[in-house]
């Protein structure tokens, strides 16, 4: 059935916190999910088998580490291998319309059922998304956006249960869905290498004044949750921590190659005072830089 996401409704059917701490195990050798589920990763990794559903044969694996999500839609037949210490969180929902209010949603005693089994277990209703295509099928995503936070606030909404927990449980489903969209989304356009190569050029032209991650977003025209995703992606770094990668870098060659004094380093840096930049380039470099001038000039006299 084609809909249009925005027609729909997500409902939070349940919670699964899984844990694997004793053996390498094939979970389920092969199974079909009757939900659509969203699944982040805590610890450890598996591999997800993606199955086809007229010949059962198995597609090249996807590697699920610590820190990613996936998207399984209903339908979706799999098996997984777990080494020891995989520890993920599962969402369990569905989504209704106005033709399909809840009541009409099947509620299996299971949420997925063996291949080998004579039936298929009902499914809860399976859409084919216009507005969004990409939440027709499974998808995957390492969480550059803070999803970790939105599954442990869904978490303490599902165990606590307070009052009008059902509706926020809905919302939060819903937001974190659109988050995964999102960033699935920036992850898969080439105008995200394009944002990447500006931001790094700005900061090389401006890390001597007082810039932070607004400013540069501002300065380029790109939300800061984005700009930062890109840099992450390209560099491995948020943008913050590209800053002041950027700015230490430079600070280290003016401490070992130049006589300026340490205030006036931070100042041309635009550090806040002398002690902010002290601290920074400590953390940064494993040593002062009064201490490493004091190592530099002892290695030297030798």
């Amino acid at each position: 059935m084609e809909v249009l996401f925005r027609d729909t409704k997500i409902n939070c059917r349940n919670l699964f916190t899984w844990q694997n701490l004793t053996r390498y195990e094939t979970v389920s050798s092969r199974k079909v999910s009757s939900f659509y589920r969203i699944t982040y990763i805590w610890q450890g990794y598996c591999r997800l088998y993606l199955l086809d559903p007229v010949t059962g044969e198995a597609a090249d694996p996807i590697l699920l580490q610590k820190g990613d999500f996936c998207y399984i839609p209903p339908g979706t037949w799999y098996y997984t291998e777990t080494p020891e210490g995989l520890e993920n969180t599962n969402i369990y929902f569905y989504y209704t319309t106005a033709a399909t209010p809840p009541e009409a949603i099947p509620a299996p005693e299971r949420e997925a059922l063996q291949r080998d089994s004579a039936e298929m277990p009902p499914l809860c209703p399976v859409f084919q998304f216009t507005d969004i295509p990409i939440l027709s099928g499974v998808f995957h995503l390492h969480d550059t956006f803070g999803g970790a936070s939105g599954m442990r606030q869904i978490l303490e909404e599902w165990n606590a249960r307070y009052r009008y927990a059902d509706e926020m449980l809905n919302c939060m489903t819903a937001a974190l869905l659109l988050q995964m969209v999102r960033y699935r989304d920036f992850q898969s356009r080439p105008a995200s290498r394009e944002a990447a190569d500006r931001a790094i050029q700005y900061i090389g032209e401006h890390f001597r004044e007082k810039i932070d991650c607004r400013l540069v977003a501002r300065e380029l025209g790109y939300h800061p949750n984005y700009l930062n995703t890109v840099i992450r992606d390209t560099t491995g770094m948020t943008l913050h921590e590209y800053i002041i990668d950027t700015k230490i870098r430079h600070a280290i060659y003016l401490v070992t190659n130049t006589r300026m004094r340490i205030s006036e380093i931070a100042a041309h840096l635009s550090f806040n005072d002398a002690s902010h930049f002290t601290n920074v380039y400590t953390a940064k470099v494993g040593i002062s830089p009064t201490g490493q001038r004091k190592r530099q000039e002892t290695n030297t006299i030798r």
